[in-house]
């Protein structure tokens, strides 16, 4: 579900990369950014009328959430009726186009775009970025998700939603202040001091792993620190976008973004993969409200200095690969080169994320291999089921 939910985003973003090479150089990144801050907004409402049809009994905690809700299976029908009465009549508005000049007309001539496209040495470096800024800067701190939401403060489906619909209003936002205020600012120093504030934000962990009292363990202290990081990242969230827009060449703008955010979404399961091995050494899978102990609190303060520490060094090991800006996007593309080795360790890279993705995906819906750390689980230990990336 997943893979098919990034497939149809990744076609619908490369198009819009495609549009956004048409405005005025001082403008050019606006039409990207108001369609994320539009699906985004969009977001907070399916967030939002999920988990309330989700928060009945068989989904929650004894004693959580309403006395009534859908099932597992009931909502997987709503969602169904959903796509057939909204999508399905919407294909009938489709009018199919001829192809333009620059479109592939077949589908191995669209793979030959691609492989013409990995020997350029810029696209390679964004690549290498990516891998080095989703997994290490931006790694998660699962005891905060998993651990401390989910096992000892036990939040319902409904607060669940709340987190998650605040979550995508807060990059809205975020997404927005780039717009308005960090588009055209240096983008290596926004990587910097949203890097920092991101490690100092993870540190906020630390209260409700040793303040067990009062608004240190309730919900929506989760809640709103979850929103602030969120709110955070997305102020970094287009940069790939950006960077697509102005280095892809004349013709492949669509291609060369659908390369970029397929693998970034591979690098972010193997960042969720990455927080969640790291809890191993702390023998953290099993920790719950009862069985928490000081032993178990020094474990989890242990962990989330290492992930804040891996936020930083991440960060400044990640923002040489990247440009500063347009005027450096250009400049790459025009030294970018075509090379062979490059277009192999690119195609690599690309192949790697792709397939890890896609087999991890059904490794992790699959109860006997859900809980392999290579997708996600705790090593067929503990509350494996809950950590696996299904």
């Amino acid at each position: 579900m997943s893979d098919s939910a990034y497939a149809q985003d990744v076609s619908a973003d490369g198009y819009i990369v495609e549009l956004s090479q048409q405005e005025a150089p001082e403008k050019r990144g606006n039409i990207l950014t108001t369609s994320q801050i539009i699906k985004f907004s969009v977001c907070v409402a399916g967030s939002m009328w999920q988990s309330l049809l989700l928060n009945g009994p068989t989904t929650n905690a004894p004693h959580k959430g309403f006395a009534w809700g859908l099932t597992i299976s009931q909502s997987t029908l709503a969602l169904l009726a959903v796509v057939s009465i909204f999508l399905i009549p919407t294909l009938w508005m489709f009018k199919e186009r001829r192809f333009s000049k620059h479109e592939p007309e077949s589908i191995m001539k669209h793979f030959g775009e691609c492989w013409h496209i990995l020997h350029n040495t810029c696209l390679f470096s964004v690549i290498i970025w990516a891998g080095i800024f989703i997994v290490f800067a931006g790694a998660s701190n699962n005891v905060g998700a998993y651990v401390i939401e989910g096992e000892i403060i036990k939040m319902s489906e409904l607060q669940f939603g709340v987190d998650n619909a605040m979550s995508n209003l807060v990059v809205a936002i975020g997404i927005w202040f780039f717009k308005r205020y960090l588009k055209n600012v240096n983008w290596r120093l926004t990587q910097v001091w949203t890097g920092c504030l991101i490690a100092v934000l993870n540190l906020g962990w630390l209260i409700p792993i040793h303040c067990k009292t009062g608004f240190c363990r309730s919900p929506w202290f989760c809640i709103c620190l979850d929103g602030v990081e969120s709110m955070v990242n997305g102020c970094t969230f287009m940069l790939v976008g950006m960077a697509a827009v102005e280095m892809a060449p004349k013709g492949f703008e669509a291609t060369t973004y659908e390369l970029l955010a397929s693998t970034s979404n591979g690098y972010v399961l193997v960042n969720n993969v990455v927080g969640t091995a790291l809890m191993a050494p702390f023998q953290l899978a099993e920790t719950t409200a009862d069985n928490e102990t000081p032993e178990t609190d020094m474990n989890m303060q242990n962990y989330t200095l290492i992930i804040s520490a891996m936020n930083i060094g991440g960060m400044l090991a990640a923002i040489w690969f990247f440009p500063t800006g347009r005027a450096m996007c250009h400049e790459w593309k025009e030294k970018g080169g075509h090379r062979l080795r490059v277009a192999v360790a690119s195609f690599t890279l690309v192949a790697f994320t792709t397939i890890y993705s896609i087999v991890a995906s059904i490794l992790g819906v699959i109860p006997a291999t859900a809980c392999l750390q290579i997708v996600g689980g705790d090593g067929c230990g503990g509350n494996s089921g809950d950590y696996g990336y299904g």
